[in-house]
């Protein structure tokens, strides 16, 4: 049986709302059952491979190794790139695995536009 366009955008829509919530229980789960939140997290990236959704935002939030959540100082070392100023690189604490990602749009333009000018 042939699915339409609209049936394909409405699973893909689903899907993607299941991965982030899958995501979201990982991070909540962690400090109590690691194996679990590591569970909750293969299983979302399994569910985007399987319908052909990008991760966009999540792969940011864990590790694409050993599917660990990514909790800044506690699974996770993030330190600016000695040769890019404009990157950061995130190291797993638990297998070693490093990836590099942008720093985030405010942070390399020194913050959100102030107005300087005064009312009146």
């Amino acid at each position: 049986m042939f699915m339409n366009r609209r049936d394909k955008l409405f699973l893909k829509r689903i899907a993607r709302e299941r991965a982030e919530l899958l995501i979201k229980y990982a991070f909540e789960t962690y400090r109590d059952d690691p194996a679990l939140a590591r569970r909750y997290t293969r299983l979302a990236k399994r569910l985007c491979e399987r319908y052909n959704v990008r991760l966009r935002g999540l792969r940011r939030l864990f590790c694409q190794r050993c599917f660990t959540p990514w909790i800044p100082d506690e699974t996770v070392d993030i330190e600016p790139n000695p040769y890019n100023e404009n990157l950061l690189i995130y190291r797993c604490k638990i297998c070693g695995y490093k990836r590099s990602f942008p720093k985030p749009f405010a942070e390399v333009n020194g913050g959100p536009e102030r107005s300087d000018k005064t009312d009146g």
